[in-house]
C-alpha cells in the first residue's frame, strides 16, 4: 500500500467524523448570529497539541471545501476548523473579513494558528477582517491576536 493510499485512508474517517458538523454549519450560519456561532463552535479539550492531528483536520476540511464547492462554504468551512482546532488545542482565531467589489462587498471567513492562516485562496485583492474570534469564541482585538490578517 503507498503512503498516498495509507493517507487517504486515515482522513476518511476524519472527513466522516466531520461532515455532520460541517452540514449544521450550513444551516446554522443563516439563522444564528456569528457571535453565537463561534462561542458555540469552540471546543475546549487538549492541553497539549498534535500537529499530526491538527494536519489531518486540516486536510480533511480542505477535502470537503473541493468536494462540495468552495464558493459558498467559508464560513461553515472554518467554523469546523475552528471547532476541531480548538479541540486539538490548538487556539485558533476565526477571522472574518469584507472587501468592496463592483456592484457590493464580498466577504470571506478563514482560521489562524500561530499567526499563520491555515487555508484561504489566493486572493487579488486581500479582505479587510472585521472580526476576530479567539479562545472561547469570545471576540479579540486585531492586535491581540498578532496575525497577519490579509
Amino acid at each position: 500500500m503507498t503512503s498516498r493510499t495509507r493517507r487517504r485512508l486515515r482522513t476518511g474517517p476524519t472527513i466522516g467524523r466531520l461532515l455532520p458538523a460541517y452540514a449544521a454549519y450550513a444551516v446554522l450560519k443563516r439563522i444564528v448570529p456569528l457571535p453565537q456561532l463561534a462561542r458555540m463552535a469552540w471546543k475546549a479539550g487538549r492541553t497539549t497539541r498534535d500537529p499530526v492531528a491538527e494536519r489531518r483536520v486540516i486536510v480533511a476540511v480542505t477535502r470537503m471545501r473541493q468536494w462540495f464547492g468552495r464558493d459558498a462554504d467559508c464560513l461553515q468551512a472554518s467554523l469546523v476548523l475552528y471547532r476541531e482546532l480548538s479541540r486539538l488545542g490548538a487556539e485558533p482565531v476565526l477571522a472574518v473579513g469584507f472587501r468592496g467589489r463592483v456592484g457590493g462587498v464580498e466577504g470571506h471567513a478563514w482560521v489562524s494558528v500561530d499567526g499563520e492562516t491555515v487555508f484561504q485562496e489566493p486572493q487579488d485583492q486581500p479582505f479587510m477582517a472585521a472580526l476576530h474570534f479567539g479562545h472561547g469564541g469570545v471576540v479579540i482585538d486585531q492586535n491581540e491576536a498578532r496575525v497577519d490578517w490579509s
